[in-house]
């Protein structure tokens, strides 16, 4: 059942990718040819003056689990919208750091932690970046220049990867992230030092924002142990389960108990490699 709601949760970030990915001149078996690309970055460090990213140590997951647990980074982990224990937080680091979810830390000049990223296998040389960055080094621009770092990285190895970012609509920060990111790899049209590619260059592909709505219904009026979980995107109905009240506290939105209604506005981003 906890599977069920993932995916159709999941289904409503990533439908439109594959509408991207079938037009892709590429014909590669997905799964292994990006699982292969992210652990060929297992040993590998990236540096620039301003800072490093390489794959997370067990020391340095533990070193960020305590960010996970702090309510001011609790929007990375807002599908449970609750505090997470350190325990909690660090076995959840484990799991994006393995098998379909590679984590790479940044690192600032001096060698302390400023932020982590997050690759996630979407489909068909798809690949999801998630970022986030330690409060007190926010404001430096490393969440961009980080990705930008590695994004430039996987496409010299394996050019045709295509990564995906998904916003929400009020996420102003996040936004501006895209915006650096955007200028820093379409800043110039010809990209140097890609062994052959001629006159390559990166491209943005930016969607129509939508909408997404997530409502819940008690089954029984005189029970409220069982919902009716409801997801609309753009107003038409995706999909429609049932699930106890302990299940959507653990897996969605806590607070739509409460509301019985919440309603998110998504963007989509892609970038890839034209040559």
């Amino acid at each position: 059942m906890k599977k069920l709601m993932s995916l159709m949760l999941a289904m409503t970030i990533c439908f439109s990718a594959t509408a991207l990915v079938k037009a892709s001149a590429q014909d590669v078996d997905s799964s292994k040819y990006v699982l292969e690309t992210l652990a060929s970055c297992e040993s590998s460090v990236l540096t620039t003056d301003e800072l490093s990213l390489s794959r997370a140590s067990d020391s340095d997951l533990g070193k960020l689990a305590i960010y996970y647990k702090d309510a001011e980074t609790g929007y990375f982990l807002r599908n449970n919208d609750k505090e997470l224990s350190e325990q909690e937080a660090l076995a959840n680091l484990k799991k994006y750091n393995s098998g379909e979810n590679v984590s790479f830390v940044i690192k600032d000049s001096k060698g302390d932690i400023a932020g982590e990223i997050i690759l996630t296998l979407l489909g068909n040389s798809v690949v999801n970046v998630a970022y986030w960055i330690v409060p007190k080094f926010r404001g430096h621009g490393y969440a961009a220049k980080a990705c930008e770092l590695l994004i430039r990285e996987l496409h010299r190895k394996y050019p045709d990867l295509i990564f995906f970012i998904g916003l929400d609509g009020e996420n102003q920060i996040s936004k501006r992230v895209v915006e650096k990111l955007e200028a820093a790899l379409t800043s110039a049209n010809e990209i140097e030092n890609l062994d052959n590619l001629e006159k390559a260059h990166y491209e943005f592909i930016k969607q129509e924002p939508f909408k997404l709505k997530y409502k819940i219904s008690p089954l029984d009026e005189n029970d409220d142990s069982k919902f009716k979980f409801d997801v609309f995107v753009n107003d038409e109905q995706f999909g429609s389960a049932v699930y106890t009240k302990e299940q959507i506290e653990n897996v969605t939105y806590k607070k739509i108990l409460e509301l019985k209604e919440i309603e998110v506005t998504r963007w989509h981003y892609f970038i890839r490699l034209v040559h």
